[in-house]
């Protein structure tokens, strides 16, 4: 415990941070961590109850667990793009924690990982996520939206995510809604509605779309046209195919 700490430079030297490095540095505010860094042990954060704001290494693929838990003046976190796993109560009782965003890469959110996090009134979770802990959102009392990306319901360990769903939209993919009513794990409880969309385009150049998923949104836009689904089913096939009538067209116009 370093009470009268405030700030620390980390250098680009630095490589790994170990567990419990800054527990209980009540005083330390604000923390960049250098995109040398690609290790961070359990405990990093723990308790520092003056801490601000963090920036993370964008080399960081895991956050351990506890790392920020008991961190009640936290209200800005930038997590790293690459980023696939959350831990153990990583976030748990960040009371004035508003929001979060995570990023595209993430697979995984462990047990409890944001319990307590009372101030959080909704988050996104991205389309290629697998699995989530029990309780994750236990005690989350502000939390009255859940948006779910995947087009399939991601696993909840032990099924459940919080003991009270009072009040708790889950918006997810149109074409997946009976999907996530039906699911053992997201049909008890929540409120399931489809994502709104302020328009029927889709870009297949989004880092968000997978090559099914993609495929899923052109059928839902095109589902009356069966013509249009064997091009984009065919690829190759059905370019060739549209230039052949085309041509065949104009000729008979001829």
């Amino acid at each position: 415990s370093c009470y009268g700490l405030s700030s620390v430079s980390i250098t680009n030297s630095v490589t790994e941070i170990g567990e419990s490095a800054f527990f209980d540095c009540t005083g330390l505010i604000n923390v960049i961590i250098p995109n040398s860094v690609t290790e961070i042990g359990r405990y990093l954060f723990k308790d520092c109850s003056g801490l601000i704001s963090v920036t993370f290494s964008e080399a960081i693929k895991e956050l351990e667990g506890f790392v920020f838990s008991g961190c009640s003046n936290l209200t800005s976190v930038v997590l790293p793009k690459g980023l696939k796993k959350i831990g153990v109560e990583a976030f748990c009782e960040c009371s004035i924690l508003k929001s979060i965003v995570l990023p595209d890469s993430i697979k995984e959110i462990k047990r409890s990982a944001f319990k307590g996090c009372s101030s959080l009134t909704s988050i996104v979770i991205p389309r290629g996520i697998e699995s989530l802990g029990e309780y994750v959102f236990e005690g989350c009392s502000s939390l009255v939206s859940i948006t779910v990306e995947s087009y399939y319901p991601p696993e909840v360990e032990e099924g459940v995510l919080l003991e009270s769903f009072k009040n708790i939209t889950v918006y997810v993919p149109k074409e997946s809604v009976d999907i996530y009513r039906n699911s053992d794990d997201w049909s008890i409880g929540f409120s399931i509605k489809p994502i709104e969309s302020n328009n029927d385009t889709v870009d297949i150049h989004s880092d968000r779309v997978s090559n099914g998923s993609l495929f899923a949104q052109i059928v839902s836009l095109c589902e009356e046209s069966i013509i249009w689904i064997i091009i984009f089913a065919f690829s190759g096939i059905g370019v060739f195919l549209l230039a052949w009538l085309v041509i065949r067209n104009s000729k008979r116009r001829r």
